[in-house]
Protein backbone atom coordinates (compact mmCIF):
# COMPACT_ATOMS: atom_id res chain seq x y z
CA UNK A 1 0.00 0.00 0.00
CA UNK A 2 2.85 2.38 0.87
CA UNK A 3 4.49 1.74 -2.52
CA UNK A 4 1.20 2.35 -4.31
CA UNK A 5 0.65 5.64 -2.50
CA UNK A 6 4.22 6.70 -3.26
CA UNK A 7 3.67 5.94 -6.94
CA UNK A 8 0.41 7.88 -7.01
CA UNK A 9 2.06 10.82 -5.26
CA UNK A 10 4.94 10.79 -7.71
CA UNK A 11 2.52 10.69 -10.64
CA UNK A 12 0.57 13.66 -9.29
CA UNK A 13 3.79 15.64 -8.85
CA UNK A 14 4.73 14.87 -12.45
CA UNK A 15 1.39 16.24 -13.58
CA UNK A 16 1.82 19.42 -11.58
CA UNK A 17 5.57 19.75 -12.18
CA UNK A 18 6.39 17.82 -15.38
CA UNK A 19 9.97 16.45 -15.49
CA UNK A 20 12.27 18.71 -17.47
CA UNK A 21 15.22 17.79 -19.64
CA UNK A 22 18.54 17.99 -17.83
CA UNK A 23 20.13 19.52 -20.91
CA UNK A 24 17.64 21.96 -22.47
CA UNK A 25 14.94 22.23 -19.75
CA UNK A 26 12.14 21.16 -22.12
CA UNK A 27 9.36 18.96 -20.74
CA UNK A 28 10.45 15.37 -21.35
CA UNK A 29 7.17 13.45 -21.16
CA UNK A 30 8.09 9.78 -21.47
CA UNK A 31 11.11 10.22 -23.79
CA UNK A 32 13.78 9.03 -21.37
CA UNK A 33 12.87 9.19 -17.70
CA UNK A 34 16.03 7.32 -16.65
CA UNK A 35 18.41 9.92 -18.08
CA UNK A 36 15.80 12.68 -17.85
CA UNK A 37 16.45 13.89 -21.39
CA UNK A 38 13.90 14.99 -23.95
CA UNK A 39 13.50 13.22 -27.29
CA UNK A 40 15.51 15.88 -29.14
CA UNK A 41 18.47 15.58 -26.77
CA UNK A 42 18.35 11.77 -26.80
CA UNK A 43 18.72 11.87 -30.58
CA UNK A 44 21.69 14.21 -30.14
CA UNK A 45 23.38 11.79 -27.71
CA UNK A 46 25.82 10.12 -30.09
CA UNK A 47 27.77 6.93 -29.38
CA UNK A 48 31.24 6.33 -30.78
CA UNK A 49 31.11 5.05 -34.37
CA UNK A 50 32.59 1.72 -35.43
CA UNK A 51 35.24 3.59 -37.40
CA UNK A 52 37.65 3.93 -34.51
CA UNK A 53 40.88 2.52 -33.13
CA UNK A 54 40.11 -0.79 -31.38
CA UNK A 55 42.60 0.01 -28.62
CA UNK A 56 41.97 3.63 -27.68
CA UNK A 57 38.73 4.45 -29.50
CA UNK A 58 40.17 7.33 -31.52
CA UNK A 59 37.62 8.23 -34.19
CA UNK A 60 38.58 8.15 -37.86
CA UNK A 61 35.53 8.29 -40.11
CA UNK A 62 37.69 8.03 -43.24
CA UNK A 63 38.66 4.45 -42.58
CA UNK A 64 36.74 1.22 -42.64
CA UNK A 65 35.86 -0.43 -39.33
CA UNK A 66 38.70 -2.90 -38.84
CA UNK A 67 41.18 -3.97 -36.17
CA UNK A 68 44.12 -1.78 -37.20
CA UNK A 69 45.54 0.51 -34.52
CA UNK A 70 45.92 4.27 -34.75
CA UNK A 71 49.38 5.83 -34.98
CA UNK A 72 49.54 6.70 -31.27
CA UNK A 73 48.75 3.14 -30.21
CA UNK A 74 51.11 1.57 -32.76
CA UNK A 75 53.97 3.82 -31.67
CA UNK A 76 53.49 3.21 -27.94
CA UNK A 77 52.64 6.82 -27.13
CA UNK A 78 49.65 5.60 -25.15
CA UNK A 79 50.76 4.09 -21.85
CA UNK A 80 47.37 2.56 -21.04
CA UNK A 81 46.64 -0.79 -22.68
CA UNK A 82 43.10 -0.11 -23.81
CA UNK A 83 40.41 2.53 -23.53
CA UNK A 84 36.67 1.94 -23.33
CA UNK A 85 34.48 4.95 -24.03
CA UNK A 86 30.82 5.19 -24.99
CA UNK A 87 29.69 8.61 -26.18
CA UNK A 88 31.15 11.21 -28.49
CA UNK A 89 32.00 14.26 -26.38
CA UNK A 90 29.82 16.65 -28.35
CA UNK A 91 26.21 17.74 -28.66
CA UNK A 92 23.82 16.69 -25.94
CA UNK A 93 26.39 14.72 -23.94
CA UNK A 94 28.76 17.67 -23.75
CA UNK A 95 25.92 19.94 -22.56
CA UNK A 96 24.72 17.34 -20.07
CA UNK A 97 28.18 16.77 -18.62
CA UNK A 98 28.84 20.50 -18.34
CA UNK A 99 25.72 20.77 -16.21
CA UNK A 100 26.87 17.85 -14.04
CA UNK A 101 30.28 19.44 -13.44
CA UNK A 102 29.54 23.14 -13.35
CA UNK A 103 26.09 23.30 -11.76
CA UNK A 104 26.87 20.65 -9.13
CA UNK A 105 24.77 17.64 -10.04
CA UNK A 106 26.79 14.59 -8.91
CA UNK A 107 23.48 12.85 -8.17
CA UNK A 108 22.94 12.51 -11.92
CA UNK A 109 26.10 10.45 -12.38
CA UNK A 110 24.70 6.96 -11.54
CA UNK A 111 21.96 7.19 -14.17
CA UNK A 112 24.43 8.51 -16.77
CA UNK A 113 26.87 5.68 -16.02
CA UNK A 114 24.11 3.07 -16.23
CA UNK A 115 22.94 4.44 -19.56
CA UNK A 116 26.51 4.31 -20.88
CA UNK A 117 27.02 0.72 -19.72
CA UNK A 118 23.87 -0.33 -21.56
CA UNK A 119 25.41 0.97 -24.80
CA UNK A 120 28.45 -1.28 -24.56
CA UNK A 121 28.52 -4.22 -26.98
CA UNK A 122 30.47 -7.51 -26.99
CA UNK A 123 32.96 -5.80 -29.32
CA UNK A 124 33.92 -3.50 -26.44
CA UNK A 125 35.16 -6.52 -24.48
CA UNK A 126 34.51 -4.88 -21.13
CA UNK A 127 34.53 -7.27 -18.20
CA UNK A 128 34.39 -5.28 -14.94
CA UNK A 129 35.41 -8.30 -12.86
CA UNK A 130 38.84 -8.84 -14.44
CA UNK A 131 40.55 -6.06 -12.46
CA UNK A 132 42.26 -6.32 -9.11
CA UNK A 133 41.18 -2.79 -8.23
CA UNK A 134 39.54 0.35 -9.56
CA UNK A 135 41.11 3.79 -9.31
CA UNK A 136 40.53 7.18 -10.90
CA UNK A 137 42.30 10.17 -12.45
CA UNK A 138 42.27 12.72 -9.61
CA UNK A 139 41.36 16.31 -10.28
CA UNK A 140 43.17 19.18 -8.56
CA UNK A 141 42.29 20.12 -5.00
CA UNK A 142 41.18 23.55 -6.23
CA UNK A 143 38.76 22.18 -8.84
CA UNK A 144 37.35 19.67 -6.37
CA UNK A 145 36.82 22.46 -3.84
CA UNK A 146 35.09 24.70 -6.39
CA UNK A 147 32.82 21.94 -7.75
CA UNK A 148 32.29 20.19 -4.44
CA UNK A 149 33.15 16.79 -5.93
CA UNK A 150 35.52 14.99 -8.30
CA UNK A 151 33.57 13.63 -11.32
CA UNK A 152 36.04 10.79 -12.01
CA UNK A 153 35.99 9.74 -8.36
CA UNK A 154 32.17 9.72 -8.37
CA UNK A 155 32.10 7.50 -11.48
CA UNK A 156 34.71 5.16 -10.01
CA UNK A 157 32.86 4.90 -6.71
CA UNK A 158 29.58 4.07 -8.42
CA UNK A 159 31.17 1.43 -10.64
CA UNK A 160 32.94 -0.13 -7.66
CA UNK A 161 29.66 -0.35 -5.73
CA UNK A 162 27.77 -1.66 -8.74
CA UNK A 163 30.22 -4.49 -9.38
CA UNK A 164 31.36 -4.95 -5.76
CA UNK A 165 35.00 -4.34 -6.65
CA UNK A 166 37.75 -2.79 -4.49
CA UNK A 167 38.44 0.88 -5.12
CA UNK A 168 41.75 2.43 -4.07
CA UNK A 169 43.15 5.92 -4.53
CA UNK A 170 46.40 4.85 -6.13
CA UNK A 171 47.13 8.20 -7.77
CA UNK A 172 47.87 11.67 -6.48
CA UNK A 173 48.82 14.90 -8.20
CA UNK A 174 52.28 16.19 -7.36
CA UNK A 175 51.48 19.63 -8.74
CA UNK A 176 48.58 21.53 -10.25
CA UNK A 177 48.30 22.01 -14.00
CA UNK A 178 46.50 24.27 -16.42
CA UNK A 179 43.16 22.81 -17.60
CA UNK A 180 43.83 20.45 -20.50
CA UNK A 181 40.94 21.79 -22.61
CA UNK A 182 42.79 25.11 -22.92
CA UNK A 183 45.80 23.47 -24.60
CA UNK A 184 46.78 21.88 -27.90
CA UNK A 185 47.88 18.28 -28.20
CA UNK A 186 51.63 18.79 -27.69
CA UNK A 187 51.04 21.24 -24.86
CA UNK A 188 48.73 18.73 -23.16
CA UNK A 189 51.44 16.07 -23.17
CA UNK A 190 53.96 18.53 -21.71
CA UNK A 191 51.41 19.82 -19.21
CA UNK A 192 51.00 16.44 -17.47
CA UNK A 193 54.59 15.20 -17.55
CA UNK A 194 55.55 14.11 -14.04
CA UNK A 195 52.27 15.34 -12.58
CA UNK A 196 51.05 12.02 -11.16
CA UNK A 197 52.61 9.68 -8.63
CA UNK A 198 51.28 6.25 -7.69
CA UNK A 199 51.31 4.63 -4.28
CA UNK A 200 50.44 0.94 -4.10
CA UNK A 201 49.64 -0.31 -0.57
CA UNK A 202 51.84 -3.14 0.67
CA UNK A 203 50.25 -6.49 -0.10
CA UNK A 204 47.76 -4.97 -2.55
CA UNK A 205 47.21 -7.21 -5.59
CA UNK A 206 47.54 -4.84 -8.52
CA UNK A 207 48.41 -6.71 -11.70
CA UNK A 208 45.39 -5.24 -13.54
CA UNK A 209 43.79 -1.88 -12.75
CA UNK A 210 40.70 -0.18 -14.18
CA UNK A 211 41.56 3.51 -14.46
CA UNK A 212 38.47 5.73 -14.57
CA UNK A 213 37.98 9.25 -15.87
CA UNK A 214 35.03 11.19 -17.26
CA UNK A 215 36.33 12.31 -20.68
CA UNK A 216 39.15 11.10 -22.95
CA UNK A 217 40.57 13.60 -25.43
CA UNK A 218 44.22 13.23 -26.48
CA UNK A 219 44.91 10.57 -23.86
CA UNK A 220 47.83 12.54 -22.40
CA UNK A 221 46.45 12.63 -18.84
CA UNK A 222 45.44 8.96 -18.84
CA UNK A 223 48.83 7.98 -20.26
CA UNK A 224 50.61 9.91 -17.50
CA UNK A 225 48.49 8.11 -14.91
CA UNK A 226 49.09 4.71 -16.51
CA UNK A 227 52.82 5.41 -16.62
CA UNK A 228 52.82 6.18 -12.89
CA UNK A 229 50.87 2.99 -12.12
CA UNK A 230 53.15 0.81 -14.24
CA UNK A 231 56.21 2.32 -12.58
CA UNK A 232 54.87 0.81 -9.36
CA UNK A 233 54.44 -2.68 -10.78
CA UNK A 234 50.97 -2.65 -12.35
CA UNK A 235 51.06 -4.80 -15.47
CA UNK A 236 47.83 -3.80 -17.21
CA UNK A 237 45.87 -0.54 -17.17
CA UNK A 238 42.52 -0.28 -18.92
CA UNK A 239 40.88 3.13 -19.11
CA UNK A 240 37.11 3.62 -18.80
CA UNK A 241 35.53 6.97 -19.69
CA UNK A 242 31.97 8.01 -20.41
CA UNK A 243 32.90 9.91 -23.55
CA UNK A 244 35.69 10.57 -26.00
CA UNK A 245 36.58 13.65 -27.96
CA UNK A 246 36.02 13.40 -31.70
Amino acid sequence: MTGLLTGIGSGLLDLIYPPRCRTCDAEIGQADLALELCETCIVDLVCLPRERCPACGKINLKRKPDRSLCFECRSGLRRFDRAISVYVYAGAFRKLWHRVKFTRHPEWIPSIVDAALEKLTPDDEFNPFLFDAYTWVPTTDHRKSVRGFDPAEEIAGYLARKYNRPIVQFLRRIRDTAPQFELGRRARIKNVEGVFAAAIPAGQRTRAVLLIDDILTTGATASACADALKSRGVQKVVLFTLARGA
